[in-house]
C-alpha cells in the first residue's frame, strides 16, 4: 500500500489489547493503531483519526461494540469494522454482523484476524472501485446530456424502432411545435414514402436500424420532412 494503514482499536483490556497488536505485527503492511476505550474518545477518533478499519471488542465498561458499529454506519458507512470479542459473546457478534459489521473474530481464535483484515480491505477496495465506476458513470451521462441538449446539430435517438428523444436543434430544423408531437414514432413517419435509392422509408428504416443493432453503429443517408411538407 502506498500509505501507512490507519487502524483504530476499541479495547479496553491491556491484555487483549497486546495480544492483537502481537498479531497485527504479522500483516506485512505499514500501519498505525489507536485505541480507545469509551464513547466519547471512539466517536472522536472516528470524526479525526479517520480510520481506514476498525477492531471493535462487544463489551466495554461504559459503552459496547453494536453502538460503535451503529454510529460508524452513520458517519462512516465505508470504514470495515470487524468485531473482536470473547467467544461467550458470538451470538451477539452474529447481530453485529447482520447490523452491517463487516465481519467478527472471537479472542480464542486471533489468528483468524489477519484474515478477516485483509478480506476487509479487499472488499473496501472493491466498493470503492465500484463508487467510482457509477459516479464517472453519472458524470458522463451529465456531460452527454448536456452535449446532446446544446448541439445545434439534430439529434434524435431511436429505440425499439421509434422516436424516444431529441435535442431543441431537431424541433427547430424540422419544424415542430414540440418534440412531443413525433415521439414514439417509427422514422418513416416523419419521411417521404420512398428515399432516394428507391426503397420505401419504412422498409429502409427497418433495414438501416438493424444494421445498427447489429453492428454497434450504421451511417446513412435520410430525407426527413418538415411540419409544413407532411
Amino acid at each position: 500500500m502506498n500509505k501507512q494503514l490507519k487502524i483504530l482499536l476499541l479495547e479496553s483490556i491491556m491484555y487483549d489489547y497486546d495480544l492483537i497488536i502481537q498479531e497485527l505485527k504479522k500483516l506485512n503492511i505499514s500501519y498505525t493503531t489507536k485505541q480507545v476505550s469509551d464513547e466519547k474518545k471512539f466517536q472522536h477518533a472516528v470524526k479525526k483519526y479517520k480510520p481506514d478499519i476498525i477492531l471493535s471488542d462487544y463489551s466495554l465498561p461504559k459503552y459496547d461494540g453494536m453502538s460503535a458499529l451503529l454510529h460508524t454506519l452513520k458517519v462512516s458507512p465505508q470504514t470495515p469494522f470487524i468485531v473482536v470479542t470473547k467467544s461467550i459473546n458470538e451470538e451477539i457478534a452474529v447481530d453485529c454482523i447482520k447490523a452491517g459489521a463487516t465481519d467478527y473474530v472471537t479472542k480464542e481464535n486471533l489468528p483468524r484476524l489477519l484474515k478477516a483484515i485483509k478480506e476487509a480491505l479487499k472488499k473496501k477496495k472493491i466498493l470503492r472501485e465500484q463508487e467510482i465506476t457509477k459516479t464517472r458513470l453519472i458524470e458522463g451521462e451529465k456531460r452527454y446530456r448536456q452535449l446532446f441538449k446544446d448541439s445545434i446539430d439534430p439529434i434524435l435517438i431511436i429505440e425499439d424502432y421509434k422516436f424516444t428523444d431529441c435535442n431543441d436543434a431537431t424541433v427547430k430544423f424540422l419544424n415542430y411545435k414540440s418534440k412531443s408531437q413525433f415521439l414514439n414514432k417509427p422514422p418513416s413517419d416523419l419521411s417521404p414514402e420512398f428515399q432516394p435509392d428507391g426503397k420505401t422509408s419504412k422498409d429502409k428504416a427497418l433495414e438501416m436500424m438493424n444494421l445498427a443493432l447489429k453492428n454497434g453503429n450504421h451511417n446513412f443517408e435520410w430525407i426527413h420532412l418538415t411540419k409544413e411538407k407532411k
